[in-house]
């Protein structure tokens, strides 16, 4: 769902400007699987929120939840991946000064960030306490609105699809929603135990990632092979694909006592508030 944008605001998953690849129903298929089924959820948003959680908060409701796979050798899955997206982006920038201040400057944000959050001792929350409430929310999706009725008709607008291209986004929200809701309604309100925000994300850490990052980075924009680019997508659509089947095999296979505790937890939640 985060990642569908790409095709009303910015038109992309439609006519990438990269060039099609593989074209069906006016919608490439390649760029759909790499950043809407990978790039945009993990990468833009699920693996912020995780590392923010992890430095910042006494919680791991993100961490303990990302899939078998990914995590199975710890960290190190990870960490490549966000190596081969850093490489990629510099690649994008084609220039080493450009890829430095592009990746610096969004280091320093992040540093500054995290820097002012200690700072202010703020460690005794856990995640779910600094999500969103029902109002703010409701501001979030005013201001996403907003940006879909400004970008539809004044942002490359020659590459709005006939009919059957937009038929075929309707349909793919209605499937991610359908697919949303339905883990919503199956998910389980048991909470991970609380551990140190600190362990192992000292400020010695932090800095040595963000010189790693500002040197693939870099490195990327120094021009490596085409191929390179073409296995990191590959690697991506893998990944997504490998991430949207596991989660309806869960969906699938997931018992009917997991509704249930749900469900008692609700109970159990209004019997306290009253």
């Amino acid at each position: 769902l985060f990642g569908l944008y790409e095709f009303y605001i910015t038109k992309v998953l439609w006519a990438p400007p990269w060039g099609d690849t593989i074209s069906l129903a006016h919608v490439d298929v390649v760029a759909l699987i790499v950043l809407a089924f990978f790039w945009h959820p993990f990468l833009a948003f699920i693996l912020p929120l995780a590392i923010g959680e992890a430095i910042g908060t006494r919680s791991r409701w993100v961490s303990g939840r990302l899939p078998s796979w990914l995590t199975a050798a710890g960290p190190r899955r990870i960490a490549i991946g966000v190596g081969a997206a850093t490489v990629l982006h510099g690649m994008m920038t084609g220039n080493p000064a450009l890829a430095l201040i592009s990746t610096a400057s969004a280091m320093a944000a992040v540093l500054f960030a995290v820097w002012l959050w200690r700072r202010r001792r703020s460690m005794t929350w856990n995640l779910r306490d600094l999500m969103p409430n029902d109002r703010q929310g409701k501001a979030i999706a005013t201001v996403l609105a907003l940006q879909y009725l400004v970008f539809i008709p004044l942002w490359n607008v020659e590459s709005i699809p006939p009919l059957l291209g937009h038929v075929v986004v309707w349909l793919l929200y209605a499937g991610f929603g359908l697919l949303f809701h339905s883990a919503l309604a199956g998910s389980v309100a048991s909470a991970p135990p609380a551990v140190s925000p600190a362990a192992g994300w000292t400020r010695r850490r932090l800095i040595r990632w963000a010189g790693v990052l500002l040197f693939l980075s870099a490195l990327g924009s120094l021009g490596p092979p085409d191929a390179a680019a073409v296995i990191i997508w590959i690697g991506a659509a893998i990944a997504g694909i490998r991430t949207l089947t596991g989660t309806l095999r869960r969906m699938v296979r997931a018992p009917d006592a997991a509704r249930e505790e749900l469900r008692d937890a609700r109970g159990d939640g209004r019997a306290h508030r009253s």
